[in-house]
């Protein structure tokens, strides 16, 4: 009986799907891709050049800010814009840490000595983990220009 009464107060008290708002879109041209929180990034040139800039919008032009300038370049004369890798000391620094966190939820009451070994064994383990996981990550690569090649093979 409960149930019989619960579902048609439930259907009323229901707001349709018609009366709640949507967010209204921002507008996105074509020719640029916006970023949320633009990234830190490696713009290799074809030239040669190589910049560090924040990226603020990626389309038919990249615009880049260098030493808080805003500038446009075409994406034709971008090879590659990548994100840098964190630091080295990045890994080891968090292993030591939990290491240091061990060493205090224990107290006194632990060996000194284990606790530090522990502690530079966490520290290198943060190291081969950093090491092993860290890479660029590639935003944009420009497409290589065709090539004609030919292998003679014996």
């Amino acid at each position: 009986m409960r149930r019989l009464f619960l579902v048609p107060v439930l259907v009323a008290l229901a707001a349709p799907a018609f009366a709640q708002s949507t967010p209204t879109p921002v507008p996105v041209t074509a020719e640029c891709r916006p970023f949320d929180k633009p990234p830190l990034v490696n713009v290799q040139m074809r030239d040669g050049r190589t910049l560090r800039a924040t990226l603020t919008c990626l389309g038919a032009e990249a615009e880049l800010v260098t030493n808080g300038r805003l500038s446009r370049t075409p994406i034709a004369d971008i090879a590659k814009i990548s994100e840098p890798r964190d630091a080295v000391w990045d890994g080891p620094v968090i292993g030591a840490g939990l290491g240091v966190l061990m060493w205090a939820l224990c107290g006194s009451g632990c060996d000194a000595g284990y606790m530090a070994r522990a502690t530079v064994d966490y520290a290198l383990l943060g190291l081969v983990i950093d090491a092993a996981t860290s890479q660029n990550k590639t935003i944009y690569k420009a497409a290589r220009a065709p090539a004609l090649s030919f292998r003679v093979r014996f």
